[in-house]
């Protein structure tokens, strides 16, 4: 009895046996691979979500300095209003003065008779 004369039932139940295992460890490597690609998955998201309230703060932030800037130009606007309204009132009051003081000047130097 030689060397090639095995069991042939014997033979198949170590080829099965060998294609389980090999099946079994691709199965193994797959599982990892899926793993590994949910984990990246996972991060790009929490990475996303954290541009997005990044992206959220600074369109706070710009809204605010609008409104300041808004808020500021108003108070400009109405500085000036305030300064032209003082200017004209002392120009107002200084004629009226001015009118005064020639309508005074006029009397004492006016006609002799």
């Amino acid at each position: 009895m030689g060397l090639l004369s095995s069991d042939p039932v014997k033979e198949t139940q170590k080829e099965v046996k060998k294609d389980h295992k090999a099946e079994e460890k691709e199965l193994k490597e797959h599982a990892k691979e899926v793993k590994k690609a949910e984990k990246e998955e996972e991060k790009r998201e929490k990475k996303e979500e954290k541009a997005e309230k990044k992206q959220e703060k600074i369109e706070k932030k710009e809204e605010k300095l609008a409104e300041k800037h808004r808020d500021a130009a108003h108070d400009a606007n109405e500085h000036s209003l305030e300064r032209e309204r003082a200017a004209e009132g002392a120009e107002a009051h200084k004629a009226g003065f001015n009118q005064a003081a020639a309508g005074h000047h006029g009397a004492a130097t006016g006609p002799t008779v």
